[in-house]
């Protein structure tokens, strides 16, 4: 029998599939008629989300299904020494958490910079790194910034970066740090330069230029990007690279209890992404898909695939 701490355990594979990631149909008091049970999960405060069970101590899956839900005691009948068992020590166990709305492609993970640290000096610590090791031309992107975590070292105060900040790590190659939220982006001058932006440039449709108290871009762009469309070179991302950005993400995803997932737009790559991943065994979460694009629209309609279609 395992004993694991609350972090070990959610994050631990067993946890994962057995707290987190379990696709059950209603969940009953009943027994297994087939082999021995995979996994047993015991002493627990276990909230099933049933109103004819709403609270358990213990249960067990087969197959990634529930096969048993109830009290310790009842569930230790039907564990064999061939189930692996879970002591959860009194630890709540719930449901997997639902992202309503995400792109879990993973490959800005795996390729991109990681800005999610405290300090401007961070920032452009990691920016230079990366762009001391980019071709000539080719961007150098940051993501996951959030401004309310970052403080500027030199007033100890939190603020935004600018494009001087971006200026300071990278100056001949064009930099993006997109926001955590999705909708705003910083460019450093050189990106500005690319894209033929200036202080005299109308504000784009839909979207806005910031500018500081002189009237002086200060490389924030809010929501459309389309001036930055088609300049610059972007590294090229193998079906490999997709693969692995599907396993990397799944597994932080469900790390943090996340286990079905709507992935909001995607293409033919993403889909085959999905797939190879799903196919090797590193797809931890269930996914529902929204094609996003007419032509992958028209030819999914065109094959026969429909709303539910999948493997559930």
């Amino acid at each position: 029998m395992l004993s694991v701490s609350r972090r070990d355990f959610i994050k631990s594979g067993a946890g994962l599939a057995a707290v987190l990631g379990v696709q059950g149909t209603t969940l009953a008091q009943e027994t297994s008629t087939g082999a021995a049970a995979d996994l047993a999960v015991i002493n627990g405060r276990v909230y099933t989300v049933d109103e004819a069970i709403p609270r358990a101590e213990a249960f067990v899956v087969k197959n990634g299904r529930f096969i048993a839900v109830g009290s310790t005691a009842d569930i230790r009948n039907i564990i064999t020494s061939e189930t692996q068992v879970i002591d959860a020590e009194g630890m709540t166990v719930t449901p997997g958490f639902i992202d309503a709305h995400c792109h879990a492609s993973g490959v800005r993970e795996l390729l991109g910079v990681d800005l999610d640290v405290r300090t401007i000096a961070e920032i452009k610590q990691k920016l230079a790194a990366k762009g001391a090791n980019t071709k000539p031309d080719y961007w150098v992107s940051g993501f996951k910034y959030d401004d309310t975590k970052v403080v500027d070292e030199a007033t100890g105060r939190y603020r935004r970066i600018n494009r001087w900040d971006l200026d300071e790590a990278v100056t001949d190659r064009p930099v993006r740090v997109t926001h955590r939220g999705g909708h705003l982006s910083w460019y450093n001058s050189k990106a500005l330069e690319m894209a033929g932006l200036t202080k005299d440039t109308p504000e784009p449709f839909g979207g806005r230029y910031e500018k500081d108290e002189n009237g002086e871009l200060t490389g924030l762009v809010e929501e459309n990007h389309d001036a930055f469309s088609g300049i610059g070179k972007h590294s090229e991302e193998t079906r490999a690279d997709r693969q692995a950005g599907i396993k990397h993400i799944s597994e932080k995803m469900t790390s943090s209890g996340l286990t079905s997932v709507h992935h909001a737009g995607g293409g033919t790559d993403m889909l085959i992404a999905l797939q190879d991943a799903y196919g090797a065994g590193e797809m931890r979460y269930r996914m529902y898909f929204f094609p996003r694009g007419q032509n992958i629209f028209n030819a999914l309609k065109t094959a026969g695939i429909y709303t539910g279609f999948g493997d559930e």
